[in-house]
């Protein structure tokens, strides 16, 4: 998941104590969040729209919620203006790695721009690999392909690859965003992963 990792961080980053979190949300996803009475009083939850409607069904339309999203960034300068006029004003954007645009915002603002990557350290390895997987002929890939050449991962074979790998389909706008998301890698102040450094040290130290 993407909120699950970016609650705990947030609470992790709370831990210290001169440190506020404004852990920004979209109204629908907020109203789904369960209420945690546990939760350290220095994390403020602030909520921007998606620009869809109240009754909309975003997880019957993931495609037409996807494009959404990526459409906020008008939302999150304004708040971010906002914000910087309070007495807590932002000093740095930490983002969900699928939301390249936050980039932008933060750049617009001069402030640090944290790429926080919710998935493994082994899926962070493969997508770093896409542009190898296109020039050695393996998107899409054949049933009978194996990938032996990313560094830190065991051999892959087709029915490991994400679904729209799989279906080698360029125009896909997950894979656009994927691509998006890591031609911005290098430019981030700080990658932040969610991983267990046990569970895959070898993707982990490939990097």
């Amino acid at each position: 998941g993407h909120i699950v990792p970016m609650m705990v961080f947030a609470q992790k980053l709370a831990a210290a104590s001169n440190v506020i979190v404004t852990f920004v949300n979209t109204h629908d996803s907020q109203a789904r969040m369960s209420k945690a009475s546990s939760l350290p009083s220095n994390i403020r939850f602030v909520q921007i729209s998606d620009g869809l409607p109240v009754d909309y069904d975003r997880s019957a339309n993931f495609d037409q919620f996807t494009r959404s999203v990526d459409n906020m960034g008008d939302a999150l300068t304004d708040l971010i203006t906002e914000l910087q006029k309070s007495d807590t004003p932002i000093s740095c954007v930490i983002a969900d790695s699928f939301l390249p645009w936050t980039f932008d915002v933060a750049r617009k603002f001069h402030l640090p721009w944290v790429f926080f990557w919710t998935q493994s350290v082994a899926a962070y390895v493969f997508y770093t690999h896409l542009h190898q997987l296109i020039s050695n002929g393996h998107f899409p890939p054949k049933k009978s392909d194996k990938i032996e050449y990313i560094a830190g991962l065991p051999t892959l074979q087709h029915e490991d690859l994400p679904s729209f790998i799989q279906t080698g389909d360029a125009s896909d706008f997950v894979l656009q965003l994927i691509f998006r998301q890591f031609e911005l890698v290098d430019k981030a102040d700080w990658i932040v992963g969610n991983t267990i450094y046990e569970l895959e040290s070898e993707a982990a130290d490939s990097m």
